[in-house]
């Protein structure tokens, strides 16, 4: 067996892995719970301003 057993390598010796996927979803979530928590303090924001009168 004489074909590259994994890493990717080749004439010009080992690479590194690819990782931007990781960084790409490692931003999305970050991205998502700060949306997330801003959502949640216009909702709070909203709920705040309703007045019970009984």
């Amino acid at each position: 067996m004489s074909g590259a057993a994994g890493g990717g390598g080749g004439e010009n010796g080992p690479s590194l892995p690819l990782t931007g996927v990781a960084a790409t979803s490692t931003a999305l979530t970050g991205l998502a719970l700060i949306g997330g928590g801003a959502a949640l303090m216009v909702l709070r924001r909203r709920r705040d301003k309703i007045t019970f009168t009984s």
